[in-house]
Protein backbone atom coordinates (compact mmCIF):
# COMPACT_ATOMS: atom_id res chain seq x y z
CA UNK A 1 0.00 0.00 0.00
CA UNK A 2 1.28 3.50 -0.88
CA UNK A 3 1.18 6.20 1.84
CA UNK A 4 1.21 9.92 0.93
CA UNK A 5 4.03 12.09 2.17
CA UNK A 6 3.35 14.65 4.96
CA UNK A 7 3.12 17.45 2.37
CA UNK A 8 0.30 15.62 0.61
CA UNK A 9 2.23 14.59 -2.48
CA UNK A 10 1.77 10.97 -3.52
CA UNK A 11 4.44 8.55 -2.40
CA UNK A 12 6.30 6.54 -4.98
CA UNK A 13 4.63 3.18 -5.62
CA UNK A 14 6.14 0.25 -3.76
CA UNK A 15 7.89 -2.37 -5.84
CA UNK A 16 8.84 -5.98 -5.20
CA UNK A 17 12.19 -6.25 -3.45
CA UNK A 18 15.02 -7.04 -5.83
CA UNK A 19 18.75 -7.25 -5.73
CA UNK A 20 20.67 -8.70 -2.83
CA UNK A 21 18.78 -10.95 -0.41
CA UNK A 22 18.39 -9.92 3.20
CA UNK A 23 21.25 -10.77 5.52
CA UNK A 24 19.18 -13.53 7.12
CA UNK A 25 18.68 -15.12 3.70
CA UNK A 26 22.37 -15.28 2.83
CA UNK A 27 23.33 -18.94 2.63
CA UNK A 28 19.72 -20.07 2.32
CA UNK A 29 19.59 -23.07 0.02
CA UNK A 30 17.51 -26.14 -0.71
CA UNK A 31 19.35 -28.35 1.78
CA UNK A 32 18.84 -25.91 4.68
CA UNK A 33 15.15 -25.65 3.84
CA UNK A 34 14.77 -29.42 3.54
CA UNK A 35 16.54 -29.99 6.85
CA UNK A 36 14.36 -27.45 8.66
CA UNK A 37 11.20 -28.87 7.10
CA UNK A 38 12.15 -32.43 8.04
CA UNK A 39 12.70 -31.31 11.63
CA UNK A 40 9.26 -29.71 11.80
CA UNK A 41 7.63 -32.78 10.26
CA UNK A 42 9.30 -35.12 12.75
CA UNK A 43 8.16 -32.88 15.60
CA UNK A 44 4.55 -32.50 14.54
CA UNK A 45 3.72 -34.22 11.26
CA UNK A 46 2.52 -32.47 8.12
CA UNK A 47 -1.08 -31.55 8.96
CA UNK A 48 -0.25 -28.09 10.31
CA UNK A 49 2.99 -27.55 8.42
CA UNK A 50 3.08 -24.19 6.61
CA UNK A 51 5.65 -22.28 4.61
CA UNK A 52 5.45 -19.55 7.26
CA UNK A 53 6.33 -22.00 10.04
CA UNK A 54 9.34 -23.17 8.04
CA UNK A 55 10.46 -19.60 7.38
CA UNK A 56 10.25 -18.76 11.10
CA UNK A 57 12.57 -21.64 11.95
CA UNK A 58 15.03 -20.43 9.33
CA UNK A 59 14.63 -16.76 10.27
CA UNK A 60 13.73 -15.69 6.74
CA UNK A 61 10.75 -14.27 4.90
CA UNK A 62 8.30 -16.95 3.77
CA UNK A 63 8.44 -15.72 0.18
CA UNK A 64 12.17 -16.48 0.03
CA UNK A 65 11.35 -20.20 0.18
CA UNK A 66 9.65 -19.93 -3.19
CA UNK A 67 12.98 -19.09 -4.80
CA UNK A 68 13.94 -22.72 -4.14
CA UNK A 69 10.60 -24.59 -4.23
CA UNK A 70 7.59 -23.78 -6.38
CA UNK A 71 5.13 -24.74 -3.65
CA UNK A 72 4.66 -26.77 -0.48
CA UNK A 73 3.92 -29.94 -2.43
CA UNK A 74 7.27 -29.76 -4.21
CA UNK A 75 8.96 -29.14 -0.87
CA UNK A 76 7.36 -32.24 0.67
CA UNK A 77 8.52 -34.30 -2.30
CA UNK A 78 12.00 -32.94 -1.68
CA UNK A 79 11.91 -34.01 1.97
CA UNK A 80 10.84 -37.53 0.96
CA UNK A 81 13.58 -37.74 -1.67
CA UNK A 82 16.15 -36.50 0.86
CA UNK A 83 15.13 -39.38 3.14
CA UNK A 84 15.47 -41.91 0.31
CA UNK A 85 18.81 -40.53 -0.80
CA UNK A 86 20.24 -41.05 2.70
CA UNK A 87 19.20 -44.71 2.91
CA UNK A 88 22.02 -47.29 2.95
CA UNK A 89 21.63 -49.29 -0.25
CA UNK A 90 23.07 -52.81 0.13
CA UNK A 91 25.10 -54.36 -2.65
CA UNK A 92 23.38 -57.65 -3.57
CA UNK A 93 25.40 -60.70 -2.55
CA UNK A 94 23.05 -63.34 -3.93
CA UNK A 95 22.19 -64.54 -0.42
CA UNK A 96 18.50 -63.72 0.00
CA UNK A 97 18.46 -63.81 3.81
CA UNK A 98 21.48 -61.54 4.19
CA UNK A 99 20.38 -59.04 1.56
CA UNK A 100 16.71 -58.70 2.53
CA UNK A 101 17.68 -58.40 6.18
CA UNK A 102 20.25 -55.68 5.46
CA UNK A 103 17.82 -53.75 3.25
CA UNK A 104 15.02 -53.99 5.82
CA UNK A 105 17.22 -53.10 8.80
CA UNK A 106 18.60 -50.07 6.96
CA UNK A 107 15.13 -48.80 6.14
CA UNK A 108 13.87 -49.39 9.68
CA UNK A 109 16.84 -47.62 11.27
CA UNK A 110 16.38 -44.61 8.99
CA UNK A 111 12.67 -44.54 9.82
CA UNK A 112 13.43 -44.66 13.55
CA UNK A 113 15.62 -41.56 13.18
CA UNK A 114 12.97 -39.64 11.22
CA UNK A 115 9.66 -41.40 11.92
CA UNK A 116 7.25 -38.79 10.59
CA UNK A 117 9.33 -38.20 7.46
CA UNK A 118 9.21 -41.95 6.85
CA UNK A 119 5.41 -41.80 7.13
CA UNK A 120 5.44 -38.87 4.69
CA UNK A 121 7.44 -40.98 2.23
CA UNK A 122 4.66 -43.55 2.18
CA UNK A 123 2.16 -40.91 1.00
CA UNK A 124 4.19 -39.55 -1.93
CA UNK A 125 4.26 -40.81 -5.51
CA UNK A 126 7.92 -40.33 -6.40
CA UNK A 127 8.77 -41.04 -10.02
CA UNK A 128 12.22 -39.43 -10.11
CA UNK A 129 15.42 -41.44 -10.37
CA UNK A 130 16.01 -41.02 -6.64
CA UNK A 131 12.44 -42.02 -5.94
CA UNK A 132 12.92 -45.25 -7.89
CA UNK A 133 16.18 -46.08 -6.12
CA UNK A 134 14.49 -48.10 -3.36
CA UNK A 135 12.61 -50.13 -5.95
CA UNK A 136 15.75 -50.76 -7.97
CA UNK A 137 17.74 -51.81 -4.90
CA UNK A 138 15.08 -54.26 -3.73
CA UNK A 139 14.59 -55.69 -7.22
CA UNK A 140 18.35 -56.10 -7.52
CA UNK A 141 18.46 -58.11 -4.30
CA UNK A 142 15.70 -60.43 -5.48
CA UNK A 143 17.10 -60.80 -8.99
CA UNK A 144 20.55 -61.65 -7.59
CA UNK A 145 18.92 -64.37 -5.47
CA UNK A 146 17.38 -65.96 -8.57
CA UNK A 147 13.90 -64.45 -8.91
CA UNK A 148 12.56 -63.78 -12.40
CA UNK A 149 11.84 -60.12 -13.23
CA UNK A 150 8.10 -60.73 -12.75
CA UNK A 151 8.48 -62.62 -9.47
CA UNK A 152 10.97 -60.02 -8.24
CA UNK A 153 8.23 -57.38 -8.53
CA UNK A 154 5.86 -59.49 -6.42
CA UNK A 155 8.63 -60.11 -3.91
CA UNK A 156 9.47 -56.41 -3.73
CA UNK A 157 5.85 -55.50 -3.07
CA UNK A 158 5.70 -58.05 -0.26
CA UNK A 159 8.87 -56.67 1.34
CA UNK A 160 7.69 -53.08 0.95
CA UNK A 161 4.27 -53.91 2.43
CA UNK A 162 6.02 -55.37 5.48
CA UNK A 163 8.22 -52.28 5.86
CA UNK A 164 5.23 -49.95 5.45
CA UNK A 165 3.36 -51.79 8.18
CA UNK A 166 6.41 -51.68 10.43
CA UNK A 167 6.86 -47.92 9.97
CA UNK A 168 3.19 -47.19 10.62
CA UNK A 169 3.08 -49.34 13.75
CA UNK A 170 6.32 -48.03 15.21
CA UNK A 171 5.37 -44.41 14.52
CA UNK A 172 2.08 -44.99 16.38
CA UNK A 173 0.04 -44.50 13.21
CA UNK A 174 -0.93 -48.12 12.72
CA UNK A 175 -3.41 -49.83 15.07
CA UNK A 176 -2.24 -52.05 17.92
CA UNK A 177 -3.97 -53.57 20.93
CA UNK A 178 -1.13 -52.74 23.29
CA UNK A 179 -1.40 -50.17 26.06
CA UNK A 180 2.20 -49.14 25.43
CA UNK A 181 5.46 -50.23 23.85
CA UNK A 182 7.03 -52.41 26.51
CA UNK A 183 9.69 -55.06 25.93
CA UNK A 184 9.74 -56.37 29.52
CA UNK A 185 7.98 -59.72 29.52
CA UNK A 186 6.78 -59.10 33.10
CA UNK A 187 4.43 -56.54 31.63
CA UNK A 188 2.39 -59.42 30.25
CA UNK A 189 1.64 -60.48 33.84
CA UNK A 190 1.45 -57.08 35.50
CA UNK A 191 -0.72 -55.35 32.89
CA UNK A 192 -4.00 -54.18 34.41
CA UNK A 193 -6.35 -51.98 32.45
CA UNK A 194 -6.37 -53.45 28.95
CA UNK A 195 -7.48 -56.67 27.32
CA UNK A 196 -6.23 -58.81 30.21
CA UNK A 197 -8.85 -57.41 32.59
CA UNK A 198 -11.59 -57.94 30.01
CA UNK A 199 -11.15 -61.71 29.74
CA UNK A 200 -14.64 -62.56 31.04
CA UNK A 201 -16.20 -60.00 28.73
CA UNK A 202 -14.27 -61.40 25.77
CA UNK A 203 -15.30 -64.97 26.55
CA UNK A 204 -18.93 -63.92 26.91
CA UNK A 205 -18.75 -62.31 23.49
CA UNK A 206 -17.41 -65.54 22.00
CA UNK A 207 -13.95 -64.05 21.34
CA UNK A 208 -12.13 -67.07 22.74
CA UNK A 209 -8.96 -66.66 20.69
CA UNK A 210 -8.59 -63.01 21.71
CA UNK A 211 -9.15 -63.97 25.35
CA UNK A 212 -6.44 -66.65 25.19
CA UNK A 213 -3.97 -64.24 23.60
CA UNK A 214 -4.97 -61.17 25.64
CA UNK A 215 -1.69 -60.87 27.57
CA UNK A 216 0.33 -61.05 24.35
CA UNK A 217 -1.93 -58.58 22.56
CA UNK A 218 -1.64 -56.18 25.50
CA UNK A 219 2.16 -55.96 25.24
CA UNK A 220 4.12 -54.75 22.24
CA UNK A 221 7.85 -55.26 21.68
CA UNK A 222 8.72 -53.56 18.38
CA UNK A 223 12.06 -55.34 18.01
CA UNK A 224 10.53 -58.77 18.52
CA UNK A 225 7.64 -58.01 16.15
CA UNK A 226 10.06 -56.83 13.47
CA UNK A 227 12.34 -59.87 13.76
CA UNK A 228 9.41 -62.30 13.76
CA UNK A 229 7.81 -60.71 10.70
CA UNK A 230 11.11 -60.48 8.84
CA UNK A 231 11.91 -64.15 9.49
CA UNK A 232 8.47 -65.20 8.25
CA UNK A 233 8.81 -63.01 5.16
CA UNK A 234 12.28 -64.24 4.24
CA UNK A 235 11.29 -67.85 4.90
CA UNK A 236 8.33 -67.51 2.57
CA UNK A 237 10.44 -65.95 -0.18
CA UNK A 238 13.04 -68.70 0.14
CA UNK A 239 10.42 -71.44 -0.06
CA UNK A 240 8.82 -69.83 -3.10
CA UNK A 241 12.20 -69.54 -4.83
CA UNK A 242 13.01 -73.18 -4.06
CA UNK A 243 9.64 -74.25 -5.50
CA UNK A 244 10.15 -72.35 -8.75
CA UNK A 245 13.58 -73.94 -9.10
CA UNK A 246 12.13 -77.39 -8.51
CA UNK A 247 14.11 -77.86 -5.31
CA UNK A 248 12.87 -79.75 -2.27
CA UNK A 249 11.37 -77.38 0.30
Amino acid sequence: MNVDRPDGTPAAPTRPRRGRPRKSEVGLNRERILEATAGLINDGGTDKLTMRAISLVLGVDAMSLYRHFANKDELLDGVALRFLDALPWPTPTGDLTTDIRELSLGFRQAAAAEPQVAVLLLTRQLGSMTGLALTDSALGVLRAAGFTPDDAVHGFRSVFAFLVGTVLRESSVGPTFADKDFADQNYRIENRGGLVDRRDELLSAGLHNVAESASSLAALDHDREFEFGLDVLIGGLERYLATTRGEDS
